[in-house]
């Protein structure tokens, strides 16, 4: 399959997904005009719509970077399914791990995590707006803490926040004129896409302060430090 234009990529991974454009338009509320502009390369997703995308993949089961959509660089989107048999092994052999690439074997870092961490959570980094600390393709995790006296403490920090309406953000968390109130700020507007760096007095759930980095340029060395 041809995919050398960001239509011919984003055709390739929805059909990863098994979904028809019409059948992904109903469940995720995307217009099917605007899918088939981008699937014939009519017009190019905006970075918001991009991130969207990436969002919608991974609800799917199909991991796909940032890079790979808009330049065809870096390594062909993959279905999780296909690295499952290896990521439900308890041991891993050197062996093992070079069957892996980065890709893969970041997501397995993630499943790692996630299940040796109760109360835990993480994400896929997809914009700028957390440079220069967090990069487009880097993962976080973190702990959730909920009750108030613990989100309070979290004030400062940045973390993975769940809001009041069921809404995802990684900002850095800091308190609103209102005493009970919290802010979500991001360190670097002019970089990223958001049309609101900051959102003001957010309902939040609970809260996840980053104790956990990893970047896809290291995610070898990171998994085989932590195997020692």
């Amino acid at each position: 399959m041809d995919i050398s234009t960001i239509g011919d990529r984003l055709r390739h991974a929805r059909g990863l997904t098994k979904l028809t454009r019409k059948e992904l338009s109903q469940k995720y509320g995307v217009p099917i005009d605007t899918l088939v502009s981008w699937e014939i390369g009519r017009t190019k997703p905006t970075e918001n719509s991009l991130k969207r995308i990436l969002s919608i993949l991974a609800e799917e089961g199909v991991i796909a970077s940032r890079a790979w959509v808009l330049t065809g660089t870096g390594l062909l989107p993959k279905h999780k399914n296909d690295i499952s048999l290896l990521l439900k092994k308890k041991n891993f052999s050197q062996e093992d791990i070079n069957k892996l690439d980065d890709e893969s074997l970041a997501n397995l870092q993630v499943k790692l995590f996630l299940e040796n961490t109760p109360n835990s959570v993480a994400m896929l980094v997809t914009s700028e707006d957390m440079s220069p600390f967090y990069y487009p393709d880097d993962y976080i995790g973190g702990i959730y803490k909920e009750k108030p006296g613990e989100i309070r403490q979290c004030v400062g920090l940045d973390c993975i926040v769940l809001t009041t309406t069921d809404e995802k953000f990684f900002r850095r968390l800091v308190r609103s004129n209102d005493n009970d109130g919290y802010n979500l700020v991001c360190l670097n507007p002019a970089l990223g896409s958001v049309h609101e760096p900051v959102l003001y007095d957010v309902g939040i759930t609970k809260v996840a302060p980053v104790i956990w980095h990893r970047r896809p340029d290291v995610v070898r060395k990171n998994f085989a430090e932590e195997a020692n």
